[in-house]
């Protein structure tokens, strides 16, 4: 413990001086914690990455097929979705020597074929084998379909659910 000797006048008065922390001091020590605490908690629920990613590729792919259906009705062109385990390719019917071949698009950007992160994966329900699997008309219809969107480590899945009448739904399914 330090002590001063304060002389005022013909007073003497001792005073100890404690070593202690100051308000910053006590700011920066409290900022570090809870930066150590924040890691641990990610660290400690590594599907929570994985659950938003979930949630954005269902909820993408959702928009993404409304942009088609309107793709579709405003050119007056069909459009193919084609659903492959981790990619989804929008496609369009060309004619060539007289016979119609689905091409993959690639003239609007938005459509282009798009991979998914490697621990997300897509399931059609129902699955049509010939290319593609899903018809969205230029009348605002489509083919019907049940697509699960699925992670890898989480036990919840969403799904994407298209009606005759184009109309699409996004579920959150939980085990």
């Amino acid at each position: 413990m330090l002590t001063q000797t304060l002389v005022i006048g013909m007073i003497h008065q001792t005073v100890d001086k404690q070593k202690a922390f100051t308000l910053i001091e006590l700011l920066i020590v409290l900022f570090i914690m809870t930066l150590i605490i924040g890691m641990i908690i990610v660290r400690l629920d590594p599907t929570r990455g994985t659950q938003h990613q979930l949630t954005a590729t269902a909820n993408q792919f959702s928009r993404l097929m409304h942009f088609a259906k309107e793709q579709s009705i405003i050119t007056g062109k069909s459009i193919g979705v084609m659903i492959l385990r981790q990619e989804i390719q929008f496609m369009q019917l060309k004619t060539i020597d007289g016979e119609g071949i689905w091409e993959t698009m690639h003239q609007v950007k938005i459509l282009r074929p798009r991979k998914l992160p490697f621990d997300i994966h897509l399931n059609l329900r129902e699955p049509i084998k010939s290319p593609p699997q899903i018809l969205l008309y230029a009348s605002g219809e489509i083919t019907p379909f049940t697509l699960e969107v699925r992670a890898v480590g989480v036990s919840n899945y969403y799904t994407v659910v298209g009606n005759e009448n184009g109309d699409m739904t996004v579920e959150e399914i939980k085990p």
